[in-house]
């Protein structure tokens, strides 16, 4: 395996799993989200499939399927905003810019500095796609893009890995900073909170398994955090595909459990008179 991947640690160790995914996905016939690139990034680290992979197939399935739901989000934006802003928060080695990229979208791709020195391995540079090499919870990376813009935030697979109080303080932060924006949000459902990322066979050689530590029941419930936060709707990852999910499609017949078990993803509005205190 490569030295970059094995250093990695926490949830920068994490960005493994959609990748393995998408590669997955991407062999199927029927694929839901076809990611030609995953598979050579792959053997490029030297990472490779064993049978564990099959038994976790529905982690794999609810994967492939936000990452077609905030595809499809991502360029509805774009046919409204051809030359507006995306901010990939906590971008790991997501391939998004080269699936939706019309030829004026501008891309900004913010991680860890690790993260974003394994990216420029394995991605090539653009003009439109830009990388920010810092923490999400340090703030000063909003003064990295431009203000005032038709901007799209994305947070995939990365909220859940943070603390409530540290979530808070992030959206009150992207209110003030992006006002009018929107955002979409990969949420887990509170069931998953205090699971840990390390039952996922490529993360079992970690030092540190990091655990999810924040979901909601009621996506609204954002609104409360801030005046400038406006829920607009949300897509259960569990209403789609059906029969791809085997067994698992019969808990849509109960929508109260459909809810308690399925991921979402969630859109947000930010308002243009943004107010940076929670109430």
């Amino acid at each position: 395996m490569d030295k970059q991947i094995q250093d990695l640690q926490g949830v920068a160790r994490t960005l493994i799993v959609p990748l393995q995914a998408r590669a997955m996905e991407a062999r199927r016939k029927d694929a839901i989200v076809r990611d030609e690139n995953a598979q050579e990034i792959l053997d490029r680290l030297g990472i490779e499939f064993d049978g564990k992979f099959n038994r976790l197939w529905f982690m794999h399935l609810a994967i492939v399927i936000r990452t077609k739901l905030l595809d499809d989000a991502c360029k509805t934006f774009l046919q409204e905003h051809p030359a507006g802003v995306v901010i990939n928060l906590g971008c790991g080695l997501d391939s998004r810019f080269g699936r939706v990229d019309n030829g004026r979208v501008r891309f900004y791709e913010l991680d860890q500095p690790e993260v974003i020195e394994l990216r420029r391995r394995l991605f090539k540079a653009s003009d439109r796609d830009r990388l920010i090499a810092k923490s999400v919870l340090d703030f000063s990376w909003t003064n990295d893009v431009p203000a005032g813009e038709p901007t799209l935030l994305i947070a995939e697979g990365l909220l859940y890995y943070l603390a409530e109080e540290e979530n808070r303080r992030l959206l009150d932060q992207l209110a003030q900073s992006f006002p009018g924006a929107q955002m979409l949000i990969d949420m887990f459902p509170p069931i998953a909170v205090g699971g840990s990322a390390g039952a996922h066979p490529s993360l079992r050689q970690s030092r540190s398994h990091p655990r999810f530590k924040w979901g909601l029941k009621d996506s609204r419930e954002l609104e409360t955090w801030n005046p400038a936060i406006r829920f607009v709707e949300e897509w259960l990852t569990m209403d789609f595909h059906p029969r791809r999910w085997k067994w698992m499609r019969f808990l849509n017949l109960i929508p109260a459990l459909k809810r308690l078990m399925s991921s979402r993803i969630v859109k947000l509005r930010f308002a243009l008179n943004s107010v940076n205190k929670s109430k």
